[in-house]
């Protein structure tokens, strides 16, 4: 018999945005508000429970990371300030609990802790669900809305930058608060 395992799935969704006459908006400024706007706006609507990050510093979290190189932690410091600025209306737990947020650039649907696969899968469906609603949502109900909006679950961004879904193990903090551990860990379980 299989040891019980708490899972989950985060689902990155790929987002992109058309003006009226049907170009694609690759302009940071109006992208990204157009983006905030999608999960915002979801996230309003459905009354989510906001998630407190008071007490973690994830700029802190990538300059400890000794294995990055410096381009590298330069962007992801980039990624993160942007997801700073946009406070907690973009990043909220829904009433089945999963987690629905701006990831940077993208919205993101993380499953709820899962006991069983069937569980697991209803609830990966449950976020093509719940991307529906948000385009409907953004489509339909926002007054002067001038985008037109495609969404799909990403593996790739299409400029070279790879990501999409990814289990999600349960593990005690203690397990992986030493470096060397930490490291071991991902050798061992990673592969």
């Amino acid at each position: 018999m299989a040891i019980p395992k708490i899972c989950g799935i985060e689902n990155e969704y790929g987002f992109a945005i058309f003006n009226e006459k049907g170009e694609q908006v690759i302009e940071n400024p109006h992208y990204l508000e157009a983006a905030h706007r999608f999960v915002a706006n979801y996230l309003s609507h459905r009354g989510s429970v906001g998630f407190d990050t008071s007490k973690e510093s994830r700029l802190r979290n990538i300059e400890q990371n000794e294995d990055s190189d410096k381009d590298e932690t330069l962007l992801e410091r980039a990624h993160r300030i942007l997801l700073e600025k946009s406070g907690k209306s973009t990043d909220g737990f829904l009433e089945n609990g999963a987690r629905f947020y701006l990831d940077g650039e993208h919205p993101e649907y993380s499953t709820p802790e899962c006991l069983t696969p069937f569980d697991l899968v209803a609830h990966d469906k449950a976020s093509e669900l719940v991307m529906q609603e948000a385009i409907d949502l953004f489509l339909n109900q926002l007054a002067g809305n001038r985008y037109r909006i495609f969404i799909h679950k990403a593996n790739s961004d299409g400029y070279g930058s790879s990501y999409g879904s990814h289990l999600n193990v349960l593990l005690s903090r203690k397990i992986v608060a030493d470096a060397d551990n930490y490291k071991y860990l991902v050798r061992q379980y990673v592969p």
